[in-house]
């Protein structure tokens, strides 16, 4: 339905819904410089898809339904790692198959209902194609375990948002893998826009690292001061938390 370009950058969006829900949850605390800098990732991706020519309205719907899912999962995860302080393997344990019996239930439903018509995506691949296909299906599993694995390690070890702003470099490498190829056009305002955003990413580690010069302040002020201080010992309380 959407260029990959159009698909990656709007997803961004679901940065503010992670920072939201985990103000709500209790796993991140709210300031204005973290606040600043995560309008300014989501205004950055945004200037990537100006004047999209390629719109669909069911496809950016869809897009939508996925941000949405996708941040309820990862905040729920960051509050379940950090606050609840659960194990990366027991999160497994239990998702893995609530997921599994999830989608098979929706397959199961759309092709056992005589009048839903069955999506290609949703489409039963036949056993000579699942044989031809092994080893294949069988690195995508591997690969998307090592996957889920990796993401609740990042979450536990940093926070949900932490690993939103991962999320950033991810998708400006797929949009440029999208342009090498598969010959998708990328324009000026989209390259300068992929690298403000990786400039939010460094942004929010330097809040992270600093978080003393960023205290009571805004996005701006508190990079002023932290500049103000770069020449100062390692003992000034601005390089300490």
């Amino acid at each position: 339905f959407l260029s990959i370009a159009f698909m990656q950058m709007v997803k961004e969006t679901g940065i503010v819904v992670v920072f939201v829900l985990s103000i709500v949850l209790g796993t991140e605390h709210f300031s204005w410089a973290r606040f600043q800098t995560v309008i300014l990732a989501v205004g950055f991706a945004f200037l990537s898809v100006h004047g999209e020519m390629n719109f669909s309205s069911t496809g950016f719907a869809l897009q939508v339904l996925g941000i949405i899912f996708e941040s309820l999962r990862v905040a729920s995860l960051g509050a379940l790692l950090q606050g609840k302080r659960w194990d990366v393997m027991t999160y497994m344990l239990v998702f893995s198959p609530v997921s599994a019996t999830l989608i098979g239930c929706t397959v199961a439903f759309s092709h056992l209902l005589p009048f839903v018509a069955v999506p290609s995506f949703l489409e039963i691949p036949t056993s000579a194609a699942i044989h031809e296909h092994w080893p294949l299906l069988l690195a995508s599993c591997c690969l998307s375990f090592g996957l889920q694995v990796v993401v609740a390690v990042l979450i536990k070890r940093s926070s949900a948002m932490t690993y939103m702003f991962c999320q950033l470099i991810k998708d400006v490498v797929a949009v440029l893998m999208s342009a090498f190829l598969l010959h998708e056009g990328l324009s000026t305002l989209q390259c300068v826009s992929f690298s403000l955003q990786l400039a939010t990413v460094a942004t929010w580690s330097i809040i992270g690292m600093y978080p003393v010069a960023f205290r009571g302040r805004g996005l701006f002020s508190g990079l002023a001061a932290l500049a103000s201080s770069a020449m100062a010992k390692p003992t000034d309380p601005l390089h300490t938390a």
